[in-house]
C-alpha cells in the first residue's frame, strides 16, 4: 500500500499526519499542501469561508488564527511543522492552489514512477477543507479524517458537540462523496466521554485520536471511492455565532482561553515527533507539565 497526503498546513495536519509519515515515510509517494482557504480558479483566495468565520465566536477565531497563522510561522522559522517534516523524511513535497483533479494526480503517480499495475491500491488521504468533485474523486481511493457521530458535518464539529449536550463522540474514517462530510464510512475509533471536557481538549481529543486511527488504514483493502451524479444536500453546521458562552457555561464547558493558545504555541514549536505525542498525551489527561 502506498499513500499519497494531500493536506492544509496547520496544527490540526500536524497531530494527524506527523507520526505517520516518520513510521511510514517509505511508502509515501509524496505531500501535496493545499492553502487552508481554498483558492479561486484565478488564483486569489476565496473570502467565502474567510467572511463566515469573521462574524463567529471570537475565541474559535483566535483559536484558528493560532492554529493556522502562528503555527505557520513558528513551524517554518523552526523547521517543526508539517511541511517541513515531511520535506526532512526525503518526501517530495508539492505546493498547490487547489485540490489536484485525477489527470494531475497521474501525472505526480508517474513523475515518481509508480507503476500502478504493480503496486498495491494508492490511498490518497485528504482531511482538508475542500469539498470534491467528480474529477477529484476519479479512479482514486480518497479518505477522509472528520469526527463522529456521522450526522455532523461541517465546521467547528468540536464546538457543536458540545452545545448540543453530546455525551460523548468519536473519529471516522470516510471514502468521501461529492458532499459536505458525506461518504462511506470506512473506520471508527473508539468513543470519548465529553463531560469535563473543554472545547480545546475536544478538539485536541479528537484529532489525536485521528492519528490513532490512521494506522488501522494499513490492514485494509479498500476499493475506489464511490459517487452519486445526483445527491442530497448535506446539511452541515457552520461556526457557532458570537453569543454561544451562556450555552457552554451552561453545559459545564469552557471555551477556549489563554492557556490552550499558549498550548497551540508549544504545540507548533516542538520538533521531535514523540515529545510532541507524549504532550498531547499529557494535556488529554490533564497531567502536569
Amino acid at each position: 500500500m502506498k499513500f499519497i497526503i494531500i493536506y492544509n498546513d496547520t496544527l490540526r495536519s500536524k497531530i494527524i499526519y506527523s507520526k505517520f509519515v516518520n513510521d511510514h515515510h517509505k511508502d509515501i509517494i509524496c505531500g501535496i499542501k493545499i492553502p487552508a482557504l481554498t483558492k479561486k480558479k484565478n488564483g486569489k483566495t476565496s473570502i467565502f469561508l474567510l467572511k463566515k468565520l469573521l462574524k463567529a465566536n471570537i475565541k474559535l477565531i483566535l483559536f484558528h488564527a493560532f492554529q493556522i497563522i502562528i503555527y505557520q510561522i513558528i513551524g517554518t522559522i523552526n523547521g517543526s511543522s508539517l511541511d517541513k517534516i515531511i520535506s526532512r523524511r526525503g518526501i517530495k513535497n508539492y505546493h498547490m492552489k487547489n485540490f489536484p483533479n485525477n489527470l494531475l494526480l497521474k501525472k505526480i503517480i508517474k513523475e515518481n514512477k509508480i507503476k500502478i499495475k504493480n503496486e498495491k491500491e494508492i490511498v490518497i488521504f485528504a482531511s482538508t477543507t475542500t469539498i470534491l468533485k467528480k474529477d477529484n474523486l476519479k479512479d482514486n481511493i480518497i479518505l477522509n479524517f472528520h469526527e463522529g457521530p456521522e450526522e455532523y458535518k461541517g465546521s467547528a464539529i468540536f464546538y457543536h458537540l458540545a452545545l448540543n449536550k453530546e455525551k460523548y463522540f468519536y473519529t471516522i474514517i470516510t471514502k468521501p462523496d461529492l458532499g459536505i462530510d458525506t461518504g462511506e464510512i470506512v473506520l471508527k475509533s473508539k468513543k470519548i466521554l465529553i463531560k469535563n471536557s473543554s472545547i480545546f481538549k475536544i478538539f485536541l481529543n479528537g484529532v489525536y485520536l485521528q492519528s490513532e486511527l490512521i494506522y488501522k488504514i494499513l490492514n485494509l483493502k479498500l476499493k475506489k471511492n464511490n459517487y452519486q451524479n445526483k445527491i442530497d444536500t448535506s446539511s452541515a453546521y457552520s461556526y457557532p455565532a458570537r453569543n454561544i458562552n451562556q450555552n457552554l457555561k451552561k453545559n459545564n464547558i469552557r471555551d477556549i482561553n489563554f492557556y490552550d493558545l499558549i498550548r497551540i504555541i508549544k504545540l507548533s514549536y516542538i520538533n521531535q515527533i514523540e515529545e510532541f505525542y507524549r504532550y498531547i498525551a499529557k494535556i488529554i489527561n490533564d497531567k502536569k507539565k
